[in-house]
Formats: structure tokens, C-alpha cells, sequence
């Protein structure tokens, strides 16, 4: 995915937001740099987890093209549409979630190392 300066400028400031609110604000926000590392890590793995989901989806789409000849011909090309419009969208939405939690990630990862100075 390409951003432009302008929406990577509007998503950080989102993010910074988030985490500046005061519903965020709780006495389980992070606090030290170990905590922030957590944070970062479980951001990691989420964005992993989704990675995950959206090579699924590739293979799965991949899956259905492949075998389209094992399908009623009164029905392959419908099926192949709503299989092709199920899992762009579930790859689509992975990738920007997995994106997304990388950006709360890195930002973990920046204040960690601003507590170290």
C-alpha cells in the first residue's frame, strides 16, 4: 500500500490521538520502556496473525480459481465472482489492519526508546 504524506501524516495523528485520549489513559497504559516493548511486541503479533488471515484468503482465492471446472457450469462464474469478491475484501482489510497495528507497534517501539534517554 502507497500513502502519500498527507494520509500517513492523518493515520500517525489518529494513532497519537488514541493513545492520548483520556479513555486511553488508564492505569494500564504503559508506563516503562519494558512495557512499551510488550505493547509493541502484542501489535506485532496481531499484525502477524493478520498476514496470516490474508495469505489464506490469497491461497483459498487461488484454491477456487484452480478447480472453477468442478463447478456447474449454471453456476461458475457466480461462484467464482462472490469467491473473488469475499476474499479481495478480507485481503484488502487484513493488510490495512496489519498495517495499522504495525504503525501502534512502531509508535510502542519509539516511546520505549525515548524512556531509555
Amino acid at each position: 500500500m502507497v500513502l502519500n504524506r498527507s494520509t500517513r501524516r492523518v493515520r500517525w495523528l489518529l494513532i497519537a490521538g488514541l493513545l492520548l485520549s483520556p479513555a486511553f489513559a488508564s492505569a494500564d497504559a504503559p508506563q516503562t520502556k519494558e512495557q512499551h516493548i510488550a505493547v509493541a511486541e502484542k501489535y506485532e503479533k496481531m499484525a502477524a496473525d493478520q498476514d496470516a488471515v490474508a495469505q489464506e484468503h490469497v491461497a483459498m482465492l487461488k484454491e477456487y480459481k484452480a478447480n472453477a471446472h468442478r463447478y456447474p457450469k449454471q453456476v461458475r462464474e457466480k461462484w467464482i465472482a462472490d469467491m473473488r469478491r469475499h476474499c479481495n475484501a478480507i485481503i484488502r482489510d487484513a493488510k490495512k489492519l496489519a498495517a495499522d497495528y504495525r504503525a501502534v507497534a512502531k509508535w510502542h517501539r519509539i516511546a520505549a526508546e525515548q524512556l531509555e534517554e
